[in-house]
Formats: structure tokens, sequence, C-alpha cells
């Protein structure tokens, strides 16, 4: 049982290196387009296997979602201290956390069109892996099929009509 639900966090969580899951984080971070046309439908929290960059990414898209633009080194950084108070983070782990979002500003991304494609393959497949999950909850209950097209449409759209580039 152990080895099914190790591999659901596996299917919902990027298998990429530690590096390339920042470099995602600095894209939301450095690149508004990104952000604000694919990043807020592509990239959830809950993808990182990194808990600094979960609530990073949390605290990226929060922010854009509330104000509509890019948050601030600076907004960051309070929304961690905001964070380690509401959960007594030990301050070993609040400088590491601190040194993941300074190092967001420095991230060079050469490699940015890659990152965004791979990001968008991921968020397909999650979005199909749901898909098909609800298809077969739904076909013990229901023979909605109408229902059963709207699951298949929104997984096929996630990421459609935009351009990465």
């Amino acid at each position: 049982m152990d080895n099914e639900n190790e591999e659901v966090v596996q299917d919902t969580t990027y298998n990429f290196e530690v590096e390339m899951q920042k470099k995602i984080v600095a894209l939301l971070f450095q690149d508004f387009t990104y952000l604000s046309t694919v990043g807020v439908e592509l990239i959830k929290p809950s993808f990182f296997d990194n808990v600094y960059l979960q609530n990073i990414c949390q605290w990226i898209i929060s922010y854009y979602e509330q104000y509509h633009t890019k948050p601030t080194e600076s907004v960051l950084l309070t929304e961690l201290n905001n964070y380690t108070s509401k959960y007594a983070i030990p301050i070993v782990e609040q400088e590491n956390f601190a040194s993941v979002i300074r190092s967001l500003t420095t991230t060079v991304i050469e490699d940015a069109q890659y990152i965004k494609d791979q990001a968008l393959d991921f968020a397909k497949s999650v979005a199909m892996r749901d898909a098909i999950s609800k298809l077969v909850d739904m076909y013990d209950k229901t023979n909605d099929y109408e229902k059963a097209i709207s699951i298949i449409d929104d997984a096929l759209s996630v990421g459609a009509g935009t351009n990465l580039g």
C-alpha cells in the first residue's frame, strides 16, 4: 500500500531536480507575462516536492490573484515572517527559506523555454490523470455523458492557446 501512495505523490509532483524546480518558481517571480498568462493556470504549489518552493509558489500566486502584479522580494520575505511566526519555524530553517527567496532575483534562467515546456507537459499529464480518475469514479455512480465530456474537455484545454515563448 505504501508503494501505491508513493506512486500517487510522484505522479503529482515534479520529477525534476531541485534546481529546475527553483527555476520554475524563479520564472513565476521574474517573468510577469509568464505568471499572468500561463503560470497561474499551470503551476500548482502541490507540484513541488520541496516545502520552501511550495510555499513561495503559493505566496506568488496568491499575491498575483489579489493584486494582479508580481510580488517583490520584500513581500515574499514578509510572507515568510508571517509563516514562520504562525508555525514557529526554527531560525536555521527561516534563514534557509529566506536564502531561497533572495536567490529568486538572481537566478539566471537561460533555458526558460525548455522549463516552460516541461512545466506545461507536466501540467497536461496531471490534468489528464485527474480527469481519468474522475471518469472512473463517475462511471461507477452515474451515466452522465455530458459531464464526462466536460471533464475530458477541461483536461485537454490545460495550457491550450498559450504562447510560452
